[in-house]
């Protein structure tokens, strides 16, 4: 990445679970996040290879959360369909949207321990986002090769 660093929002979400998820953890080694709309055709390709991915992080101290730019229903709707089970919460008012300066859906953004923006994707860019996870597995110990069978499970791009 070039530029001025760019810091994960500190704010914190609601999720569909009527919990609250925060964007910046302090127990985490590295947190992913997945923007995203229930609209999105690219978003339906990417989302099933994030929730495959993140099992591979099982255990590690990675937290991944996707954050949605639709409405409740939508997303419950996506969740559904793709069988996600890491945690979903709620971008309403579009803070992390704007925060990240999010121009393009999915965006998949890697953040350190304290809350550093390290690697970023959007769209339906196979190479950049194998980069993504891969620099997401070196963060949390997970298993790199387990990460790119993953990836490869869906041949992208």
């Amino acid at each position: 990445m070039t530029g001025a660093p760019v810091l994960l929002p500190d704010v914190v979400l609601p999720t569909l679970q009527g919990e609250t998820a925060a964007l910046r953890d302090p127990t985490a080694s590295a947190r992913l996040v997945v923007l995203y709309r229930h609209d999105c055709d690219v978003c339906r390709v990417v989302l099933p290879v994030i929730e495959r991915v993140t099992r591979a992080f099982h255990g590690k101290k990675l937290l991944t959360l996707g954050v949605s730019l639709s409405d409740a229903d939508a997303t419950l709707d996506v969740i559904n369909e793709h069988g996600l089970c890491f945690p979903q919460a709620l971008d309403a008012d579009r803070v992390v949207e704007r925060a990240l300066a999010v121009e393009q859906v999915p965006t998949i953004v890697l953040a350190d321990a304290d809350g550093l923006v390290v690697a970023r994707c959007a769209g339906l860019d196979a190479a950049a986002l194998t980069d993504v996870l891969i620099a997401a597995a070196r963060l949390s110990g997970a298993d790199e090769g387990e990460v790119r069978r993953a990836i490869e499970a869906f041949k992208l791009g």
